[in-house]
Formats: structure tokens, C-alpha cells, sequence
């Protein structure tokens, strides 16, 4: 696990919580945020406990049909779709690892922020 400076968390931190309340905001469910998630962990995983950074990067990019199909479906995940495929193409390109660990971070940092939004609601 890489180590990160200060200032990357607070980025990070930042990062997901606009993320999260936007998405409360825009009605996202949390089973719909969930699901993208628990993909999104699988190439965590991959990435950390099997050593192994391009299966996790193939895993990343695959999941990116699913999230055009989910916002096809509903139109609330379209902000969904489009903020973490824009993640998703950074760190899919070429990419250090500590620049995987903080994508998946941010993932993380949003899904937190999503379920305190969705909440206590977006006003606060």
C-alpha cells in the first residue's frame, strides 16, 4: 500500500466528497452506487492482493459498458457515468501505482459521502 502525502488525502477527501454529494443530489441510489463499487473492488483487490496492475487497469476499463448500460437505464447515473469513466481513463492509461491507490480512494471517499448525503440530505 502506498503512503500518501497530506495533502493527497485531503484532495482525495475532497474529491469524494463533491462526488458524493453530487451524486445524492442527483437522486443516485445507494444499491446503484453499491454495485459500481463492488466492481470497482474487485480491481482493488486484483491490484493489491494478487499483485497484479494490468489485470486490475482490464478489470477497470471493463466495467465502464456497465456503467454506460446503468445510465441508459436511468438517468441519474449518467453523472455517475461520466465522472468515474473520466477517472477511470486516467488511470487506465499509464499510471504509477500510487495513482491507482488514489483513484480507488476517492471511490471509497465517495461512497462514504454518498450514504451521509443521502442521509442527513444534500442541505448540509
Amino acid at each position: 500500500m502506498t503512503t500518501l502525502t497530506p495533502e493527497q488525502v485531503r484532495k482525495i477527501d475532497n474529491t469524494g466528497e463533491r462526488l458524493g454529494k453530487r451524486f445524492a443530489e442527483n437522486d443516485v441510489s445507494t444499491s446503484q452506487l453499491r454495485k459500481v463499487f463492488g466492481e470497482i473492488k474487485r480491481a482493488e483487490n486484483e491490484f493489491k492482493f494478487e499483485d497484479d496492475t494490468e489485470q486490475a487497469k482490464q478489470t477497470l476499463f471493463l466495467i465502464k459498458p456497465h456503467l454506460a448500460y446503468a445510465a441508459a437505464r436511468k438517468e441519474e447515473m449518467q453523472d455517475v457515468k461520466d465522472e468515474i469513466s473520466r477517472f477511470m481513463d486516467l488511470v487506465v492509461g499509464d499510471c504509477s501505482d500510487e495513482d491507482m491507490e488514489i483513484f480507488f480512494r476517492i471511490m471509497e471517499a465517495t461512497v462514504a459521502y454518498h450514504s451521509y448525503y443521502t442521509e442527513v440530505g444534500v442541505e448540509n
